[in-house]
């Protein structure tokens, strides 16, 4: 194992390589970034013949699109006042 004296060393005395190298690293990494893309469907995590997503299309097409729905504070507010 090397020494951290040793490293830190080599990193003075090679310094302008390693940043050199650094920056070519970081160019070449930031390069791939424009490919990226951001997507809010979430069908394209399974299969097409995944049964949970075939689950889900039968749901929307019966009406039934909103299939996570959370209860808003108004809602749990007027539920919670006609238990008592």
């Amino acid at each position: 194992m090397i020494s951290t004296d040793r490293y830190s060393a080599a990193l003075l005395r090679f310094r302008w390589p390693v940043v050199v190298l650094a920056v070519l690293v970081l160019l070449i990494m930031a390069s791939g970034a424009r490919v990226l893309t951001v997507s809010n469907d979430y069908r394209i995590l399974f299969s097409e013949g995944n049964p949970q997503l075939l689950a889900g299309r039968r749901t929307a097409q019966a009406g039934g699109a909103r299939i996570a729905s959370f209860p808003s504070a108004r809602a749990m507010a007027a539920n919670s006042s006609r238990c008592g």
